[in-house]
């Protein structure tokens, strides 16, 4: 009878480790294992959004963003999503190496240093299942006599919510989010990380210009998100770009000036200014590519409108993209009336589908059915 309890207190800590998602490692001599990973990740269909947030993007009414957020602080970040893990049976201090890849055979995984057993990780692409291994590397001894033992975990999984938008933590910057991740009229989904839309990364006088960008910002766009164009939208001949002529990021990223007006009507003042960013878009070569006037919202929600709308992406999720603006700092709210504008000034342009009309008026101002087909291409895939 005493036997029988043992053994049935035994298989409960295994079913216990199992649920917890334990998985066993062996060490790297290929002795018989005896260190063992609890690996407490996330689990599927991870929410990259705050719960304020939510409110509004999962609400029916997808002009009700101003119910939740007023433009007046910073609720444009993302939730991390976190990592979790124990090693047992190993001695000495741990230092760890967490890979995290988008392929299940952990090719071109990102690799991430930390010395607890925890890791928080923003940024994630939504719709997206990341697999990943914590190595932990254990150091006894001192001087001559240390000893380290390296120890690998099995690969692990979660999937991030293919909620739209994904926004983006860049310090420094407000309203910074990607064009990516919407579902269109077709089916398809449009490509993540190719381009992004924000508020300024710099401010200030001609001859003052400064950056408003943190270091850590910085960090974030060149190396985590590879930007290497940047399109500003302000306008140069009033001072409020501070008539810079080169990113602020350095000489590495293209800078491209379209100043627009952000008064009148947006779409016919400012149509030489949208064909020349149009431009950039087509080109291949400027990608990954973000865009930005001053707070990210009125003449960057304009081109974004026309750029998602153009790929097919609907109309409310125009809207939702538009209102989202809300969340960051930008001073003031905004309802969808620009929008409901920007929709009803294209119907003059004719065809079926919002993107069929977005798409006339973009050749009317300037550009080809070449260039426009480079854009859907470069965002969709052939």
């Amino acid at each position: 009878m005493h036997t029988k309890r043992i053994i049935g207190f035994i298989l409960c800590i295994a079913l216990c480790a199992a649920m917890l998602g334990g998985c066993g490692s062996s060490s790297a001599s290929g002795e018989k294992d005896v260190v063992t990973f609890t690996m407490a990740d996330p689990g599927g269909d991870v929410n990259i959004h705050t719960s304020i947030q939510n409110k509004y993007l999962k609400g029916e009414d997808y002009l009700a963003a101003t119910d939740y957020a007023v433009g007046q602080l910073e609720l444009s970040y993302p939730v991390p999503v976190t990592l979790e893990w124990t090693v047992t049976g190993a001695e000495g201090k741990a230092k760890y190496t967490v890979n995290l890849s988008e392929n299940e055979d952990m090719s071109e995984a990102k690799e991430f240093k930390c010395d607890y057993n925890t890791l928080q990780i923003t940024n994630l692409k939504i719709g997206t299942t990341y697999y990943w291994t914590v190595t932990a590397v254990f150091t006894t001894g001192k001087g001559d006599s240390k000893t380290k033992t390296t120890y690998t975990s099995a690969p692990r999984s979660f999937t991030v919510s293919a909620d739209c938008p994904r926004n983006l933590q860049v310090d420094g910057v407000t309203n910074f989010r990607d064009m990516g991740g919407y579902v269109t009229e077709s089916g398809r989904v449009v490509k993540q990380g190719l381009i992004f839309r924000c508020g300024t990364i710099s401010d200030g006088n001609p001859g003052e210009v400064r950056a408003r960008v943190a270091d850590e910002g910085k960090k974030t766009m060149l190396e985590e998100l590879g930007v290497k164009s940047e399109l500003d939208l302000r306008m140069e001949e009033n001072g409020e770009n501070g008539q810079i002529t080169k990113s602020v990021l350095g000489k590495k990223v293209n800078y491209y000036n379209c100043p627009m007006s952000y008064s009148g009507d947006i779409l016919e003042i400012n149509s030489e200014q949208i064909k020349a960013a149009f431009d950039v878009f087509a080109d291949k070569d400027n990608y990954p590519i973000f865009f930005h006037c001053a707070i990210g919202t009125d003449r960057t929600g304009c081109v974004a409108f026309l750029l998602n709308g153009l790929l097919g992406v609907s109309e409310e999720a125009l809207y939702r993209d538009y209102m989202f603006s809300n969340y960051g700092l930008i001073w003031g709210s905004r309802d969808g009336s620009a929008i409901t504008n920007y929709i009803n000034r294209l119907q003059k342009f004719g065809g079926e589908r919002l993107s069929d009309r977005i798409r006339n008026y973009l050749l009317s101002i300037g550009m080809t059915n070449e260039q426009l087909d480079t854009i859907v291409e470069i965002m969709l895939g052939k």
